[in-house]
């Protein structure tokens, strides 16, 4: 029997992408940010940090081995994989991070049956029939929630950057790991 497809967004999702980038500015470069300041989703255009360092931060392997996972991402993820098949859907730059990217959802012992690297994520969940997607991208999950037929249910791990805004009926906010294994595993 076919499992149900289930995507899952790496930054912001499956790791603490803020925490992680505030220490590793803070160490590299000495600059020091709130999680506070971080108050819409491209985090480039609210840090301290020039753009294009940003962007050297996020295609680096020493910053992407550095990310800490969410609590308890590993272990529902490993009890998801007996109920979808699922795939990691990142927008990350596939040329530069692919390799640095695999190692640290291995090294964190994240589970996953494909790692897919998707700028155009609606696209890939269209093409693909996408049953389940967990995203904070607040734009990304509704345009997927709306215009993705096979998709039954979007998760969006609430973030300052995607509270309180409208929403579809096929979409939920989730603050943790164990939310998510509440709703897909109940």
């Amino acid at each position: 029997m076919t499992r149900p497809i289930l995507c899952v967004d790496i930054d912001g999702v499956l790791c603490d992408q803020v925490e992680s980038l505030r220490k590793f500015s803070r160490k590299k470069f000495n600059i020091n940010f709130l999680t506070t300041d971080i108050t819409q989703y491209d985090i480039t255009k609210v840090t301290p940090l020039p753009q294009y360092k940003m962007t050297n931060i996020f295609r680096d392997s020493e910053y992407i081995a550095s990310l800490a996972p969410m609590t308890h991402a590993p272990s529902v993820m490993q009890l998801l994989s007996n109920k979808y098949e699922i795939r990691i859907l990142t927008a990350r730059w596939e040329k530069e991070t692919k390799y640095a990217t695999i190692d640290w959802l291995n090294d964190n012992q994240i589970y996953f049956d494909d790692v897919i690297f998707a700028k155009d994520k609606l696209k890939y969940c269209r093409d693909y029939n996408v049953s389940i997607l967990i995203e904070d991208n607040f734009d990304e999950a509704m345009s997927i929630a709306a215009e993705v037929d096979s998709v039954e249910l979007v998760l969006i791990y609430e973030h300052p950057w995607n509270m309180n805004k409208f929403r579809y009926n096929n979409v939920e906010y989730v603050r943790s790991w164990l939310d998510i294994m509440r709703i897909l595993l109940p």
